[in-house]
């Protein structure tokens, strides 16, 4: 579990429903790791094209990040 590990089947005991309960809960995570990975793309293009000042500054006032519109102004 400490490696990743979400479920796991014993040979031998695999009963149908818990087959296919592993299988269900696979394929939706596979699903929503795939949804946030657009969801992501989608703002990064975003704000890749916004001409907006975007940027990102930690707690501490550094400044990691600053967006091509931010760049211009």
């Amino acid at each position: 579990m400490l490696a990743g590990v979400d479920e796991f089947l014993l040979k031998g005991a695999i009963a149908p429903q818990l087959l296919e309960r592993t299988v269900r809960y696979a394929i939706e995570r596979r699903r929503a790791v795939a949804a946030l990975r657009q969801s992501e793309e989608r703002f990064r293009a975003l704000v890749a094209h916004s001409s907006d000042a975007i940027m990102l500054m930690d707690r501490d006032g550094i400044i990691s990040w600053v967006s091509d519109g931010a760049c211009q102004l």
